[in-house]
């Protein structure tokens, strides 16, 4: 009677242990293979990676989405197309330049040749979205521009205007990281980007 309950009790245990071993291979399983696929997801680009046409020099931080510069020059271009307005393009940040050149392109009109009209007509690579890069998005392929190609010595313009001015627009120097208002009559260099 002794050993039927002792058996009878080593079966209920080894059951549980088994109940419990395979509880907690699964949900260990679906972790491993989630970890794995966040690890694909985040390591899929890398700044200095040539896609999209050109280079990538920003990610956000998934490392999903980010900014991919032109590996030239665009013709260098007033930032204006012969008379001073107000576009009201005053954003700096991050994922501003698209919408910037739009409403630039929108404002100052199709014929002609400025600096915003250059990027917005581009179809480098077989791609016809690129734009005039915000000032911190040209501030950050200065930061990376020796993964890009090659950059001239002077000022690139950016695609945000000076506190809605009708004079001045924002522009940075290549050779220091300087940023500056230049009046937009002068001639600077263009250099166009797109967003994946």
């Amino acid at each position: 009677m002794k050993t039927t309950t002792i058996s009878a009790l080593a079966a209920l245990i080894l059951i549980a242990i088994a109940c419990n071993k395979e509880s907690l291979i699964k949900p260990q399983a679906a972790t491993t293979q989630t970890q794995d696929n966040a690890a694909m997801q985040t390591s899929a680009h890398f700044i200095g990676e040539r896609f999209g046409g050109g280079v990538i020099f920003y990610l956000t931080k998934s490392g999903l989405h980010g900014l991919i510069a032109d590996t030239v020059d665009l013709p260098a271009a007033q930032w204006y197309n012969g008379t001073y307005t107000i576009t009201g393009v005053t954003a700096t940040n991050i994922g501003s330049g698209n919408s910037n050149t739009k409403q630039i392109v929108s404002l100052q009109g199709t014929p002609g040749k400025y600096a915003a009209l250059e990027c917005w007509k581009s179809k480098r690579s077989g791609f016809t979205d690129w734009y005039l890069p915000s000032r911190d998005e040209l501030f950050q392929l200065f930061l990376q521009q020796n993964l890009v190609g090659t950059f001239s010595f002077g000022f690139y313009y950016t695609s945000s205007e000076i506190h809605d001015s009708s004079l001045f627009a924002w522009g940075i120097y290549f050779y220091s990281g300087a940023q500056f208002g230049s009046q937009k009559n002068v001639i600077g260099f263009v250099r166009a980007i797109r967003s994946f």
